[in-house]
């Protein structure tokens, strides 16, 4: 019997070591994986001509289907100017509407409405980076929809150097940390220099001034952490002047929370030094 009993329990020892072994690469094949490189990347989920154009950023396919612009967020104020443009390169063309082939079925908004990369078949125009292009939209993310958002970004950075679209107006430059103002409940571009960092139980912060109370804020919840590369770790970025784009919201002053590592770039110049021209 104890032989019987010890062979019993090597054996579920070993399945035991097999399916712990195991867990962590199924884990890692399922795992959303942004893609980072080019449109031509993505699959293709549909295909049609654009009949409509619903809003800056929502279109309907003569499938009745409706499709949101990914990884764009085009400013109230100008949204009328992004219609325009929309009806004038987009409208009554054959498209195809591409996503990431990890996430299945496509990824949806809040209404059911999937989120995609369009593109024209007729000039292979990139849709979201010809508006970003042109000044008529920010790059935007969320954790499980970064894909793009690196060439997106570039893209941007030449619009908003060259002043074109809304980067030239006086009230659409990046926010600085210090002069972010009353208003909340809405999403900013945000540059400033970040003066200190705190580990706080669940929760990281980068402080950009001395005050915590009341001066703006970044902060990332720890099971966030593993997201982001070494370079953009939270903690590290004392002394680093960054940019970071999110939805500003009140927790003791202007607060953004980290979700994604795009989301936050470091500029080169340090904290102590005035802001670029």
């Amino acid at each position: 019997m104890g032989g019987t009993m010890r062979f019993i329990c090597g054996l579920l020892c070993m399945m035991l070591t097999v399916l712990v072994a195991t867990a962590p690469a199924v884990q890692a094949q399922t795992r959303y994986t942004p893609v980072q490189t080019s449109v031509s990347d993505l699959m293709i989920m549909s295909e049609g001509t654009v009949t409509e154009i619903v809003k800056p950023d929502l279109v309907r396919l003569d499938n009745d289907m409706l499709f949101v612009l990914d990884n764009i967020r085009v400013p109230a104020l100008y949204a009328d100017a992004a219609i325009a443009w929309l009806e004038e390169n987009l409208l009554n063309q054959a498209v195809s509407v591409r996503a990431n082939a990890h996430l299945g079925d496509g990824a949806k908004d809040r209404l059911g409405n999937k989120l995609g990369h369009i593109v024209t078949q007729n000039g292979n125009l990139w849709i979201q980076q010809a508006m970003v292009s042109a000044g008529l939209a920010w790059a935007d993310g969320t954790q499980t929809n970064r894909d793009l958002m690196v060439p997106l970004l570039q893209s941007e950075a030449a619009a908003r150097a060259a002043q074109l679209g809304f980067w030239a107006a006086p009230g659409m430059a990046p926010r600085q940390a210090d002069a972010i103002g009353v208003e909340r409940d809405a999403f900013m571009v945000v540059e400033g220099g970040v003066v200190n960092t705190a580990d706080k139980k669940a929760i990281l912060f980068a402080n950009f001034g001395d005050d915590w109370k009341t001066d703006f804020t970044l902060y990332i919840k720890k099971e966030n952490l593993s997201l982001f590369p070494p370079d953009k770790r939270i903690l590290l970025l004392k002394d680093k002047r960054v940019r970071v784009r999110g939805w500003v919201t009140e927790r003791n002053g202007p607060t953004i929370e980290l979700t994604y590592p795009e989301q936050i770039e470091i500029i080169d110049a340090p904290a102590s030094a005035p802001p670029a021209p």
